[in-house]
């Protein structure tokens, strides 16, 4: 991946992660103790930020420094739709294999009436 779309990426990932939060840049930046022009910087992909400061931002977000970097569950589309598949999947996760097995058969009969 070429250093310009891997910024951009991590970009949209801090974005969406500090929207969702209700975070503002100014929010965000006071948090990690950094400039608000540093984090705006970061979002729109233009600079690049050390390792230190990226656990740093997603310790403010609320995320493991490896979720901050995976970039699968970046929005596409419909943003309410991502964010509600997201929330399913985080209460899928608490549970174990055979009650998210019985989760999918029911959401497969549910989702075939309609």
């Amino acid at each position: 991946m070429q250093h310009k779309k891997f910024n951009q990426m991590l970009g949209r990932k801090v974005q969406a992660l500090r929207k969702q939060r209700g975070m503002t840049q100014a929010d965000l930046a006071g948090t990690i103790g950094r400039s608000e022009d540093m984090v705006s910087n970061v979002e729109r992909g233009v600079a690049s930020t050390r390792l230190t400061t990226a656990y740093d931002i997603a310790g403010a977000l609320g995320v493991s420094l490896p979720d901050l970097f995976d970039f699968t569950d970046l929005p596409k589309g419909n943003s309410e739709l991502q964010r509600l598949i997201r929330d399913i999947d985080r209460l899928l996760n608490k549970h174990d294999v055979k009650t998210v097995k019985r989760v999918r058969a029911a959401l497969k009969v549910m989702l075939s009436q309609t």
